[in-house]
């Protein structure tokens, strides 16, 4: 009661904090928050600018990116996936390597966000859209791509495959990616229906987005501008054009052809430049930095890539094909500093002085020399192998192959 005479602030009781008292001690410094990196905006350099791996082509990241007119890179791989992302395509900008689902979400909150103009409840409804093309349609896209019989499979699957691989992967890929459907197929409980009643299910949700495409009277979902449900659907549509068994059925969706048509000829269409229709932050900035022409040689180097892209020379569904050889804008940057030094410690050990530590560097470099050469060493060891080894593990790995890929 006397402190609250006084006007005195009564003190608050807090349980005691190691960590704060050792920083009050002085032992240890007061470490600045980390903080997030803002959203990175292209100003023109290698660094700057995404890059998108595929081994199919990746229509749909390609089509978000020209929606709001952000340059990137294609490179084509000769793996079907990796460690990090899984199978490809994968997205990678900067620090970040994403997924091709996860793509989109990335590019809204870090780049420009395609879906900007819409309401909260309009985004709702096309993440439901995006969700029945992800979830419903292209799972029955990938069992349908080996459900023609054994000649035809081996005429629309397997070329292109072969192409894209080097052995022995061309050789094994092709059987491991149709017993990876079945296994997809019976998780989902698709391989109880018999081709017809997958096909009619197609039908029905392509009749669904159809009818949805039509009630918006303009050329997007949304309007007159894409959004990212417009990438969504371009891409399954654009792989959906390589599958046998659904080319006498996508030809009856009429908006959703014309949806089909019109991004391919606005956006990919060889010589052609994505207009200025986001009204997202990367046109201000494209225009601000003075890059419209950087921009239109990073989307035709895209289109020269996409054309030499093995899955794009199907006859009758290959995008961009016959594009001349361009220059990359944004080559990938070459790394600089491949042959750091072990860090000199003189002076940097806690308790170690000047010439004691300068000791310890010597060692610590004296060490490193060591297990370089050590390395080199067994490096030499390795590639002097009898030739008898090699030529027994190339045929344990045919026998093996051979083995899974009729399981």
């Amino acid at each position: 009661m006397a402190s609250e005479e006084h006007g005195d602030a009564v003190p608050v009781r807090t349980s005691w904090n190691p960590l704060r008292a050792l920083r009050s001690w002085g032992r240890i410094e007061e470490q600045p928050d980390l903080e997030q990196p803002g959203p990175v905006i292209t100003h023109g350099s290698a660094l700057d600018v995404m890059v998108v791996t595929q081994f199919r082509p990746a229509w749909e990241i390609q089509a978000h990116l020209r929606f709001v007119r952000l340059p990137y890179r294609v490179e084509n791989s000769s793996y079907m996936g990796s460690a990090a992302t899984g199978l490809y395509p994968a997205l990678t900008d900067g620090q970040f390597v994403l997924r091709s689902e996860d793509a989109a979400g990335h590019i809204a909150s870090r780049r420009s966000d395609v879906d900007v103009g819409l309401t909260e409840a309009e985004k709702v409804e096309a993440q439901a859209l995006a969700m029945l093309v992800r979830e419903g349609l292209q799972p029955l896209l990938r069992v349908m791509r080996y459900m023609g019989d054994e000649g035809e499979v081996r005429q629309t699957v397997h070329p292109p495959m072969k192409k894209a691989l080097s052995w022995p992967l061309s050789w094994w890929s092709p059987a491991a990616e149709g017993r990876r459907s079945k296994r997809e197929s019976a998780v989902r409980g698709l391989d109880r229906l018999s081709k017809a009643e997958l096909i009619g299910r197609a039908k029905e949700m392509y009749a669904a987005l159809d009818l949805r495409l039509g009630n918006s009277k303009e050329a997007f979902f949304f309007g007159s501008r894409p959004t990212s449900v417009d990438a969504v659907v371009f891409g399954h549509l654009a792989e959906a054009w390589t599958i046998a068994v659904l080319l006498d059925l996508l030809p009856a969706f009429d908006n959703l052809s014309r949806l089909f048509r019109h991004v391919c000829d606005n956006y990919f269409r060889p010589g052609s430049f994505p207009p200025p229709s986001s009204g997202g932050e990367g046109v201000a900035e494209s225009k601000k930095s003075g890059s419209e022409d950087r921009l239109r040689d990073a989307m035709l180097r895209a289109d020269y890539v996409n054309s030499h892209n093995a899955f794009n020379q199907l006859a009758g569904c290959a995008l961009c094909s016959e594009v001349p050889y361009i220059e990359d804008p944004y080559p990938p940057r070459p790394i600089a500093n491949a042959g750091i030094p072990p860090p000199v410690l003189a002076g940097d050990l806690p308790g170690v002085e000047g010439a004691q530590g300068t000791a310890a560097a010597g060692s610590t470099t004296a060490a490193a020399a060591a297990a370089e050469a050590a390395a080199g060493k067994a490096t030499a060891a390795n590639e002097s192998l009898p030739v008898k080894y090699t030529v027994i593990s190339i045929a344990a790995f045919m026998v093996l192959s051979n083995i899974l890929s009729r399981g």
